[in-house]
């Protein structure tokens, strides 16, 4: 076994092992030195594999790992059923009984169990290196949670099968490790135990089961009928039905319409598990199923047309919704859904311009959201909200969180940051279909809309700029992030070339396809950089003069949230049940004509 491929299994051992001793820790300075040391073990382990090359290799195991990877099914299923019968959920259950059936009536193949190829990699250094950021400051965060060790314990199971799911080539190991983290999932939701937490777990659960119920199916047929041995088996149209059903697997774990209630909803956890599981690693495991069968939908035009479209109706219509949000964390949501949307659309396009492209747009997703969650978490424990209108008053109590939530948002939406290049490349990828572009249009300009309100609130005026001092874990968080931002963005090309150029035998991509060429050349890249930087340092300079507030009669200014902007809560259910019966008709009409 190469140095590399030992390093590929430790980005799956060492939070295991972490797991176990998080939860057998006693107190909570000891467990926090656990995290600090799982933290940087885990990231060596991403990184050492990455140092090994990123040409593809395999990992087998004898032929009993097959009825241990059963038995854990099993294990799993019956965990669901326990929750089934507590929640009183009918789904969840005949969830948990169809996906063990179908893996147990799945006949043993003689495929490699594990494989790594670059696409993985992209998604294990993503979970790790987020993770262990995302792990430092939830010591902080989670300082006063008396739960901390069963906390801590399920994000270290989370990363491990997070990992272990990217690398299954086995359909038996990818199932497994799926349901593992729609587990993770439901238990960290639910771990501050309101009202509200319980009820949005419980939706989280019983979507994510039944997505994985169908992803169960779909490997059973493609294992016992189309020859399709394992994930990178599926490589032709005649594996269309059983790829219907992992479309639809897809949709539920990357929350796409019509299934994308559940992860609005999550955000009644904590600020890490949105960080870590709801914005850059768990929703990404989705889209990552849709990469990885992509030539099924070049090879199915009826496919290909109906995953771009729900992709494109995703992406516009939680566009509309993210912008008719005034609290910052569900303004997060609906725009991780919509950005989703897009590397959906992108898969099912399915050609290496469009495949680059949503690559690319993962890792730099990934990057500002977990940025932004961490930010957003700061912000309420600084001001105590998270209405965006409470922060207003943000740059004359802290110039830090200020500036990192404008450089969040910044590398969203404007050059020369990487989201901003992906998207361009998705432009020009959709060009020559003008009922793509219209609509991509539309969602990028009301993306652009809803995230310069929030930078207008945030600059407006106030007290002068104040420099606070942040707890030491949240400042090496958030700074963490912002300096792999701006250094991802500064080599953009060359990263993103040497993805193509690794990536070029699973996905036909060429180092080519990746230019940001202009016809002003540089110059106004250059221009809009300069106006980032000095308004970036602007908010450490304070500015000279009085400052004198309004004058109001002696009425005093009270911002009272109502939760929305420009929808209310039933003109946006009213979009949102036209939303899914459009969504819900498109599936359908992709369904009869790609199978039939």
């Amino acid at each position: 076994m190469s140095f590399q491929e030992i390093a590929a299994l430790m980005t799956i051992a060492v939070p295991l092992l972490a797991a176990v001793a998080a939860y057998t820790a006693g107190k909570s300075r000891k467990l926090h030195d656990l995290i600090y040391i799982a933290a940087i073990a885990i990231s060596i382990s991403s990184v050492t594999m990455v140092f090994g090359g990123l040409s593809r290799f395999t990992l087998s195991f004898p032929e009993f790992s097959w009825a241990v990877i059963l038995g854990l099914e099993i294990l799993l299923a019956g965990i669901f059923l326990y929750y089934a019968v507590r929640l009183k959920s009918m789904i969840i259950a005949a969830a948990a009984i169809i996906e063990i059936i179908s893996s147990a009536l799945s006949p043993w193949n003689a495929a490699p169990p594990l494989a790594v190829d670059s696409l993985s990699m992209v998604l294990i250094l993503i979970t790790s290196l987020l993770g262990s950021v995302i792990l430092v400051y939830a010591v902080r965060y989670m300082r006063n949670d008396d739960r901390q060790r069963e906390f801590f314990t399920t994000i270290f199971v989370f990363i491990a099968a997070m990992n272990g799911a990217v690398m299954a080539n086995d359909s038996s190991w990818f199932i497994l490790f799926w349901g593992v983290t729609s587990l993770c999932s439901f238990l960290l939701i639910k771990h501050p135990g309101t009202d509200e937490s319980q009820k949005a777990a419980r939706l989280a659960l019983t979507i994510n089961t039944a997505g994985g119920a169908a992803l169960a199916v779909g490997m059973y047929l493609a294992v016992s009928y189309y020859n399709g041995e394992s994930l990178e088996s599926f490589s032709s149209a005649s594996l269309a039905v059983p790829a219907i059903f992992l479309i639809a697997a897809a949709m539920t774990k990357s929350a796409q319409f019509p299934v994308e209630s559940w992860l609005p909803g999550a955000m009644a956890a904590p600020v890490p598990v949105s960080a870590l599981l709801h914005s850059s690693t768990m929703v990404n495991l989705g889209v990552y199923l849709l990469l990885r069968i992509s030539q099924v939908f070049a090879d199915s035009p009826a496919l290909s047309a109906g995953v771009a479209f729900i992709g494109l109706i995703s992406f516009v219509a939680a566009a509309v919704l993210a912008a008719a949000q005034s609290n910052a964390k569900r303004l997060l949501a609906y725009s991780t859904i919509s950005n989703l949307g897009l590397i959906v659309m992108c898969a099912g396009i399915a050609q290496p311009h469009a495949l680059m492209a949503a690559i690319v747009l993962l890792i730099y997703h990934a990057l500002s959201k977990a940025l932004l969650f961490l930010t957003v978490g700061s912000v309420k424990e600084k001001i105590g909200s998270e209405e965006i209108e409470d922060m207003r008053s943000l740059s004359g109590k802290s110039s830090f969180l200020t500036a990192a939530l404008i450089t969040g948002i910044v590398s969203i939406t404007l050059p020369p940051f990487g989201m901003f290049a992906s998207k361009w490349m998705i432009i020009g990828a959709a060009s020559a279909n003008p009922g793509i572009i219209i609509p991509l249009a539309i969602g990028l300009g009301i993306t652009s809309l809803y995230y310069f309100k929030w930078i207008g609130v945030v600059i407006s005026p106030t007290d002068p700029p104040v420099r606070d001092k942040q707890p030491k874990e949240y400042r090496f968080s958030i700074t963490i992030l912002l300096l792999s931002i701006i250094a991802l963005s500064v080599s953009i090309i060359p990263l993103a070339q040497g993805i193509a150029r690794a990536a070029s035998k699973t996905f036909e991509l060429s180092p080519d396809l990746f230019t940001l060429e202009v016809s002003g050349g540089l110059f106004p890249l250059v221009i809009i950089l300069l106006v980032s930087i000095i308004s970036f340092l602007a908010f450490f300079i304070p500015p000279k003069g009085r400052h004198i507030k309004g004058y109001a009669c002696g009425e005093s200014e009270e911002y009272l949230p109502t939760g929305e902007y420009y929808l209310n809560k039933k003109q946006q259910t009213v979009f949102k049940n036209f939303v899914y019966a459009l969504s819900v008709f498109i599936f359908f009409l992709m369904v009869i004509v790609g199978v039939f």
